[in-house]
Order: C-alpha cells, then sequence, then structure tokens
C-alpha cells in the first residue's frame, strides 16, 4: 500500500477507536489501546468478555508489536500491506467498511465474522493463485483452491476446481465444486487425499 494512504486510513480508525492490524513485511502493528478498545465494546454491547481472549492471545505473540505513536512512521521505510480491522459492533464495523469501499480505490474481502480488510486495488487470492500457477507452469485448470470465507471468492474463481471447509458457511459450499471436512476434522488434507484419489475414510467423503 501507499505509506502516506495508509497512514491516513491508520490514523481516521485509531481515533474512532477501531481495533486495527497492520501488516508488513516482518510484523503485524496493532494499536496500544486496542484490547481495551475491543472489551469497551463487549461491555457496551452486552457480550461476555470471554469473546476476547482470542485477540488478547494474539497480541502477544512475537510477531505483534503494539504502537502508541503511529507518527514515528511517517520517518521510517517501513511497507505496509493491508490493514485489517476489527470490530465486535456490526454496525460501527459497516460504517467504516462502506467508508473505504466507497473510494474505490481500495480492495475490500472480510475472512470472518468482525472484521474487513483494506488492501491495494487488483490484489487477491484469485490473482496470487493466478500468478503462481503461471510462474510454476501449471495450469489453472489442474490447480484446487480450498477455502472457508469470502476472500477465497476470488480463487475460487480461477481454479479449476474449489473447495469450502465443511465449516463454512452456506453461500461459500454453494458457491464450490465440492465441499470436505471441517478444519478440526484435518479437512484440507481430507481434501487432499481425495483429489489425488486415496480413499475416504468413516468422517465422509467430498461432496
Amino acid at each position: 500500500m501507499d505509506r502516506n494512504e495508509a497512514l491516513a486510513i491508520v490514523q481516521e480508525l485509531v481515533a474512532q477507536h477501531y481495533y486495527i492490524g497492520v501488516y508488513s513485511t516482518h510484523h503485524i502493528y496493532v494499536p496500544e489501546q486496542g484490547v481495551d478498545w475491543l472489551r469497551d465494546e463487549l461491555q457496551r454491547l452486552g457480550i461476555h468478555e470471554d469473546r476476547s481472549v482470542g485477540f488478547q492471545g494474539a497480541t502477544r505473540d512475537d510477531f505483534y508489536r503494539a504502537v502508541d505513536d503511529w507518527s514515528v512512521f511517517e520517518t521510517n521505510h517501513t511497507e505496509f500491506s493491508k490493514i485489517i480491522i476489527f470490530s465486535y459492533d456490526d454496525e460501527k464495523l459497516q460504517k467504516a467498511r462502506e467508508t473505504y469501499e466507497g473510494k474505490h480505490k481500495y480492495s475490500i474481502v472480510t475472512s470472518g465474522t468482525g472484521n474487513f480488510e483494506i488492501m491495494p486495488p487488483n490484489v487477491s487470492k484469485g490473482n496470487a493463485l493466478d500468478h503462481l500457477a503461471h510462474y510454476l507452469g501449471i495450469p489453472l485448470r489442474e490447480v484446487m483452491a480450498i477455502g472457508d470465507n469470502y476472500n477465497d471468492l476470488s480463487m475460487f474463481d480461477v481454479a479449476g476446481v474449489s473447495v469450502a471447509m465443511g465449516n463454512a458457511n452456506d453461500e461459500i459450499k454453494n458457491y464450490c465444486d465440492r465441499v470436505t471436512i471441517d478444519c478440526n476434522e484435518d479437512g484440507v488434507a481430507h481434501a487432499i487425499y481425495e483429489a489425488l484419489g486415496y480413499p475416504s475414510d468413516e468422517k465422509g467423503g467430498l461432496r
């Protein structure tokens, strides 16, 4: 992403107390007070605080860096690849999404409930898969793509075979050629074995 544009977006979102993750090559930068903002949302919405455990655990990972003063990035050479925005408040999240979708300058996708991602235009899993297949000399008709959410749709569009995880919602499942079993049942491995002609196990095969 253009660094100045990315920083402007970050400043806007942080000022409104959105929990964000700003991706660079080596780290994901998050607001210093981000988990507190999520906790405030949970309390305001009457949602049990246990739902915030995932965020708190993730931000303890060494890959994450908490930021208090985002202006430091104005004078260094950190490059940003995408910004992901989280919120438990559907209305608040939709308001932010509509703001950046309306600018028609970014690629906007969601990778799950309660988030969306802002990326440069034409950045998608589908374009990445297309480039990789051409680089490796593999016809796209021989490529199988496996996913479970809306940010996988572009990948499903270019692959010869599309497979939805068993835990995907019905819209994603209906979009795909096949459906495998859940993530927690090794659905990816199961789909690969099925594609290679190995026998199915007792958990069932692809649809």
